[in-house]
């Protein structure tokens, strides 16, 4: 069931249980004000007014105070669920008065009917927000003390309260299983769309929870393809200035590096935040998340657009072999993907221009492990063969039966295919990508 659909059914249900009350309370104080004609028609007033407790309040001021107080009720029901921005006064004055109302109605009914609290009590359940909590939880438990006490047996014990039978057993036994009937299910209705209410809002709470968790985890997983770029652009930090191509390159560097610390140092920050908040404020942790994922995908687009225009560093002070099992080593330790390199110390001969484009392969393989397949276990692994030395890159994530090459994989084939090599893509077991370039040719 969508969000929508339970946000449209619980509010269903709300109209749905104003509409028992107002047929409950026209019920009862009709009951009374046609029964008193009837006990005055039939010359028993004298009669009925001995077997009373108390004297009774005239039935027409009965049924206009109990329906005006109802109009009140529904009113400020109505104005708490829709303005959403309340502060703590109001939200307690709104609750207070509601509790009021209905203690108002019951004591006109005489405690014959108590099933009006369940109106104030969807009220307080709907409130959401930090600065609600605490009040909910109080108004809830004094709605529920109010609900246990003001029970008829009870409050006739030690007060003295007219009785609803009293007023029906002024008719005959088929008109009293028809009366007796009719308001036990309005009382049964009552309580039936109370616990849907509370069945719907809980599924919705648990809906919540779970575009959280989903949202979380998307966050997790732009966090952990941040800190590979950042192990990439550290290496890009420590070359020396040897010509203008390397100080520019340094200086690109820096400028992403600042710009990538930035987007971390926020998103850490607000992560945090929202570990503290998500138990107290569903909704603005929601709103947090949003944010946090639009902050690391526009910093993530940042950065890719720079990085591609990087030639490798690490390349120019280490063998691919180094420069690959140094860049499995970084992954390994600080994120949670573990990367195997399996490189034979002998028989695998790649050109100058073959090196950077393994090592920039191996790079993106990695990144779109981690982003889009969730992958937790890479294995690299370097082979001979024949006139081709490969290269043979494989996670464990989730895989792409129907791969549709973009820009980058499109990239990556128009840059082998240039050197005169081979690539083929695999999504049926995970991810597989392999690269087969010709054997550098020795003089």
């Amino acid at each position: 069931m969508s969000g929508d659909t339970v946000n449209r059914n619980i509010n269903i249900v709300r109209f749905a249980l104003c509409g028992v009350n107002l047929l409950m309370l026209l019920f009862l104080t009709t009951l009374v004000r046609v029964s008193t004609d009837h006990i005055v028609d039939g010359f028993h007033a004298r009669s009925f007014l001995e077997s009373l407790r108390k004297l009774p309040i005239p039935p027409a001021q009965v049924q206009f105070t109990v329906l005006a107080c109802f109009a009140a009720l529904v009113g400020l029901l109505f104005l708490q669920i829709t303005r959403s921005a309340q502060g703590p006064v109001i939200s307690t004055l709104y609750c207070l008065s509601e509790i009021l109302l209905c203690t108002a109605i019951m004591y006109f009914l005489g405690f014959n009917y108590k099933g009006i609290l369940f109106l104030p009590a969807v009220g307080i359940i709907t409130q959401t927000g930090d600065d609600h909590r605490g009040r909910r939880s109080v108004f809830i438990a004094v709605v529920v003390i109010l609900y246990i006490l003001m029970d008829i047996d009870i409050i006739s014990a030690r007060y003295s309260f007219n009785l609803l039978s009293d007023y029906i057993m002024q008719y005959g036994s088929n008109v009293r299983f028809y009366l007796y009937g009719v308001r036990n299910i309005l009382a049964g209705l009552g309580d039936m769309l109370f616990v849907l209410f509370m069945v719907l809002t809980i599924h919705q709470e648990t809906q919540q929870a779970e575009r959280f968790k989903d949202l979380y985890a998307q966050i997790s997983r732009y966090a952990e393809e941040l800190k590979i770029i950042n192990l990439q652009l550290e290496e890009y930090s420590l070359q020396s200035e040897k010509s203008a191509q390397t100080r520019e390159r340094n200086r690109m560097a820096r400028e992403i590096h600042d710009v990538l610390g930035h987007s971390l140092t926020s998103i850490s920050a607000a992560v945090d935040a929202c570990i503290s908040l998500i138990d107290r404020d569903p909704v603005r942790t929601k709103e947090q998340l949003i944010r946090i994922g639009d902050v690391a995908r526009n910093g993530l687009q940042e950065v890719r657009r720079s990085v591609h225009a990087l030639k490798p560093d690490a390349l120019e002070r280490f063998s691919l072999q180094t420069a690959l099992r140094k860049m499995a080593d970084d992954i390994n330790e600080l994120t949670n993907t573990r990367i195997r390199l399996d490189y034979p110390e002998d028989g695998i001969s790649f050109s100058d221009e073959g090196k950077s484009l393994v090592y920039r392969i191996v790079q993106e393989s990695i990144t779109n492990s981690v982003r889009h397949g969730g992958a937790g276990a890479i294995t690299i692994r370097a082979r001979a063969d024949g006139d081709y030395s490969a290269i043979y890159i494989q996670d464990n994530g989730v895989g792409c039966p129907n791969i549709v090459e973009g820009f980058g994989l499109g990239h990556i084939r128009d840059g082998v295919e240039a050197m005169g090599g081979q690539i083929q893509f695999s999504g049926q077991d995970g991810f597989e990508t392999v690269v087969r370039l010709p054997v550098q040719k020795r003089s």
